[in-house]
């Protein structure tokens, strides 16, 4: 790109090098000894705390306290080979206050320290602090002055704040080279920019002033050269920049400036929930009256269903859950499963994941709802890529999850998984890539899950019947058939497993408080019901539990375990059949079979097509005279939500579980699908988005043995 543009451009005998060469640097520092005081500065922060708390003015306030240890490995073909520690102690506190007139106030004290006796504790810091609160109590009582224009004393901290932003970040070299940039400075060296009395250094050498250490320490850059103190301005006159490996005209080389709610204590989430709660009841009187006056000019309508619905309180509490963890026998199954995937040299990158999350929830609200819940999900994830020899990008994965740490697959079993699914890597790599097709196909349980998801569930969710934004696909069509009649459709956030398999959607009391409840949606094709939600549809004025979000948003009717059920229903053999006829009565030299999927994402928006999507993994081609299957790659499935579901012509009497999380407006939250094997009459594929790249310059180094190196 760069060479194309040049063609453009006037040569420049003075234009300086991309790319500056340097000096190549050895050092590898021992590892920092890194002490911290855990206990005494919690101590610390309860006593100071405690006297911010004493002060009523100030509505919020917080104490922190933090050690960073970094270290970083550096390695470059010049030769440059660096190993750096570096501490960086840091205290920090901080309160809020409103003036009379309502304008929000703040004030703060910060110390850092590359040791932590250079943090402030005891009767100095609570010197520090108390002085803080004076001049927030001041500030309330200050008047607000007029714009005003005319001389004035900085204090060191404001002038250094006037020279960094004012000054430093315009003598940054690349700004120098940037045809969007001002260039304040460009083509300044040797002429005076400052009063002549003014020196300005940039010095990353530096550890200290007096007793006090500086931030901007370093030996080393980010890109491997050695710190160098910079003269920038010289009694006025500008010197140098700060530059990097990338030149500066008159500058071929870098001088090394190349850089890159609260816990359990009772008080202080007294404190956070009254400043939530203060919040959202202004965010939601605000709301209320805007929705008053959008009233004005709205006819009435008697049938409007209410905002919110009036729900049963419940308590419950959980005991804590037990939540055992074989940490140490997963990073051997880890590592014996991995090195197996190092030696098949056709994969570019693999790895294996295992996770085990504990979610406690506790929940409260006025109508005398009292929930803590306990939650353990295990997850298992095994994932590979791989490139065919014409660039396309290809990936397949295993993932599990249980409810139980016994759920999870090891030893021989996860061995066999794995290597089934790096065969199928191997197999893609040389298969073909077909034209867009439409006919008929047989979804396996996976796949056909993710279609009654994308086209069906998304589609069945209350908030959308109310959203004018919508598509409104099944809005007033209860009580109407909207599938075949042999398929029944339900959503039942209480199955904890199918057989024995654990179900993601699995919950007891939604996100809103609300009991969860076996829903039935569609009944023999007919629509009966939605997921509701505490946002009630016409039709239905209370939630049946489906309130559901992620940590810190706010729920809306989500799917948990969507279950398929079928009065339809023909063994595998007798679907292959079917499939075979199907294609032949349309006059196909060809059926499908897709295998498996990696998920689906749709569309329900009104002012877009209706229309959903999904990632098919395995597609066969199963040729009609001679029922022969062909693998394909580089397709995904498109269709309209009507259409398709009603292309169903049989199912099969293989229902399987698909686990997996579900992302919506209310964040991703853990879901199930069951469903049987489908055949559709019709479906849609077409090639998918063109991910294809030249496959790595170099052999991959896990055909080599890794040698370890000690410091």
């Amino acid at each position: 790109k760069k060479k194309g543009k040049e063609v453009y451009r006037p040569d420049d005998p003075d234009a300086p090098p991309s790319f500056s060469r340097e000096e190549p640097h050895v050092s590898i520092d021992a590892p920092a000894l890194h002490p911290f005081d855990r206990d005494g500065w919690k101590r610390e922060t309860r006593a100071q705390t405690e006297k911010l708390r004493s002060h009523p003015e100030l509505f919020d306030s917080q104490m922190r306290v933090s050690m960073d240890h970094e270290t970083r490995e550096f390695a470059n073909t010049e030769g440059t080979r660096l190993v750096t520690e570096q501490l960086n102690y840091g205290l920090h506190v901080q309160a809020w206050a409103r003036a009379p007139d309502g304008m929000l106030l703040e004030d703060s004290r910060d110390y850092y320290g590359a040791r932590e006796s250079e943090l402030p504790r005891g009767e100095v810091l609570a010197a520090h602090v108390e002085e803080m609160v004076g001049e927030l109590l001041a500030l309330r009582d200050a008047p607000v002055p007029d714009p005003y224009t005319g001389p004035a004393l900085l204090a060191p901290e404001a002038a250094g704040v006037l020279f960094h932003e004012a000054v430093g970040h315009r003598l940054e070299g690349e700004r120098q080279n940037d045809d969007k940039d001002g260039h304040t400075f460009k083509g300044q060296v040797g002429k005076p920019i400052l009063p002549f009395f003014l020196t300005i250094l940039d010095d990353p050498t530096s550890r200290a002033l007096g007793s006090v250490s500086l931030n901007g320490f370093y030996r080393f850059d980010d890109q491997g050269v050695q710190a160098q103190r910079t003269t920038l301005v010289d009694k006025g006159v500008l010197k140098s920049f700060l530059l990097s490996r990338a030149p500066v005209q008159g500058f071929t080389v870098s001088n090394g400036h190349g850089r890159s709610a609260p816990g359990r204590d009772p008080v202080a989430r007294r404190n956070a929930l009254w400043l939530l709660t203060d919040e959202h009841y202004k965010k939601s009187l605000s709301a209320y009256l805007k929705k008053k006056g959008k009233e004005v000019y709205r006819p009435d309508d008697p049938d409007a269903p209410p905002s919110f619905s009036r729900e049963e309180p419940h308590v419950s509490i959980d005991a804590p859950a037990l939540h055992p963890f074989d940490r140490d026998g997963w990073k051997r199954e880890t590592r014996a499963q991995t090195e197996k995937l190092r030696s098949h040299p056709e994969l570019f990158d693999s790895q294996m994941r295992v996770s085990m999350d504990h979610e406690t929830r506790e929940f409260a609200n006025t109508e005398g709802t009292r929930l803590v819940t306990e939650q353990l999900n295990y997850g298992l994830h095994v994932q590979a890529w791989a490139r065919a020899p014409d660039g396309m990008l290809l990936e397949d994965s295993r993932d599990y999850y249980g409810a139980r740490e016994s759920e999870l697959p090891r030893g021989e079993v996860l061995a066999a998984h794995v290597e089934e699914m790096v065969g199928e890597l191997l197999a893609l790599r040389d298969a073909p890539v077909p034209d867009p097709y439409t006919g008929p196909a047989l979804l396996a349980p996976e796949a056909a899950g993710v279609l009654f998801h994308e086209a069906v569930g998304h589609r069945l969710e209350g908030e959308r019947q109310n959203d004018d934004k919508d598509g409104h696909t099944f809005k007033g069509q209860v009580g109407k058939p909207i599938l075949p009649f042999f398929l029944t459709i339900l959503d039942d956030p209480t199955s904890r497993a199918l057989g024995s398999v654990s179900l993601n959607g699995f919950y007891r009391f939604d996100d809103q408080g609300v009991q969860a409840q076996r829903t039935t949606l569609v009944d023999k094709g007919v629509l009966k019901s939605f997921l509701l939600s505490r946002a009630p549809v016409q039709g239905f004025t209370v939630s049946n539990g489906h309130g559901r979000s992620a940590p810190g948003r706010d729920p809306v009717a989500r799917m948990s375990n969507l279950i398929v059920e079928s009065a339809k229903t023909v063994s595998a053999a007798k679907l292959k059949e079917a499939l075979i006829a199907e294609a032949k009565r349309q006059d196909k030299p060809f059926g499908l079979l897709i295998r498996d999927v990696t998920g689906g994402n749709t569309d329900t928006s009104g002012y877009a097509y209706q229309a959903f999507k999904g990632q098919p993994r395995l597609v066969y081609k199963v040729d009609a005279k001679t029922g022969a299957e062909t693998l394909v790659r580089g397709v995904e499935i498109v269709g309209t939500p009507l259409l398709s579901i009603n292309k169903i012509i049989a199912t099969g009497d293989d229902r399987r579980v698909f686990n997996g999380y579900c992302g919506a407006e209310s964040g991703f939250v853990p879901v199930s699908t069951v469903a049987p094997t489908v055949l559709v009459s019709e479906i849609e594929l077409q090639r998918t988005r063109k991910d294809s790249g030249r496959p790595p310059v170099l052999p991959s180094p896990w055909s080599a043995p890794v040698s370890s190196a000690k410091r």
